[in-house]
């Protein structure tokens, strides 16, 4: 009976990720913002004049102010103070005298 409990205790289901451990593309959640419009996005403190011309959708923020550009779903799972696995590259804000602004929902 041990080994049946033991065997049914190591099963992991395949919906559940193992959580992210620090690496050079994770950093710390903050919160997940939706840019709804390229002009929105152009608004923003992460625009860059190179940046594709639709650049819309969720996005997390890190406690850094980092945004990670991974737009690889229409929606996006991320909690205040957990690790963030990016899964293409974090860009930093804008200094100071910058084009962008903090957008107006935040």
């Amino acid at each position: 009976m041990a080994l049946v409990t033991l065997a049914a205790c190591a099963h992991v289901p395949a919906n559940i990720t193992p959580r992210p451990r620090p690496g050079p593309n994770t950093q710390v959640a903050d919160y997940v913002t939706h840019i709804n419009s390229s002009s929105e996005w152009e608004h923003s403190q992460w625009y860059r004049p190179t940046d594709p011309y639709e650049t819309t959708g969720f996005f997390v923020v890190s406690m850094a102010g980092s945004i990670c550009l991974d737009q690889s779903g229409a929606w996006v799972i991320a909690h205040h103070g957990e690790l963030y696995q990016c899964g293409v590259s974090w860009r930093a804000p804008l200094g100071p005298g910058g084009k962008g602004s903090r957008l107006p929902s935040q």
